[in-house]
């Protein structure tokens, strides 16, 4: 399933197809999976992954053509794709938050659209135990093991120094495992 959602880019391969196009794709078709792997590990579903991923890309684009880099880095990509994940889950607290407000969620029963989803999840309770998570430990574990990124990079993206990020990962492996031996 998942490989039917991330298609191959479709670049047209015209006599009009620059060299840069085809340097973009290169590097779409090479990034693609570690992006979606990434969104997939923050977001609640498939669905939002895939649109972050898309998104990511998308602004990818723009820049490369702004700028004349049509070859993003991954480090780049990975902060872009962070950057949305964490604006998507704002405006969702936001709304949920306004809902509330206006009376058409009860308070204190409103379920948010996480819930739902990870109740239809295949491991809900592993799903639940890291969307409880911190923010920064969700973060650090998504990209160390959704990304498959070394503790150097995930502390480069997210900017804190080594030791810090190993010891949110630390901290946020050992909450998991509390909270899934409950």
């Amino acid at each position: 399933m998942r490989a039917q959602l991330l298609a191959p880019l479709v670049v047209s391969r015209s006599a009009f197809a620059s060299d840069d196009d085809q340097l973009f794709e290169a590097a779409y078709l090479r990034h693609r999976e570690t992006v979606f792997r990434y969104l997939r590990a923050r977001c609640p579903d498939n669905e939002d992954a895939l649109d972050l991923t898309a998104l990511t890309f998308e602004r990818a684009l723009i820049e490369s053509r702004r700028k004349g880099l049509p070859d993003p880095a991954l480090p780049w990509l990975l902060r872009t794709a962070r950057n949305l994940a964490i604006d998507r889950q704002r405006r969702g607290r936001t709304r949920r938050l306004l809902l509330e407000v206006l009376g058409r969620v009860p308070v204190g029963n409103a379920r948010s659209a996480e819930a739902d989803v990870l109740a239809r999840q295949g491991d809900p309770e592993l799903r639940t135990a890291l969307m409880a998570l911190p923010e920064a430990q969700r973060d650090a574990l998504s990209l160390r093991y959704g990304s498959d990124l070394s503790v150097h990079d995930v502390a480069s993206l997210i900017g804190k120094s080594e030791a810090a990020t190993q010891k949110l990962i630390s901290r946020g492996l050992g909450r998991l495992k509390e909270a899934i031996h409950e």
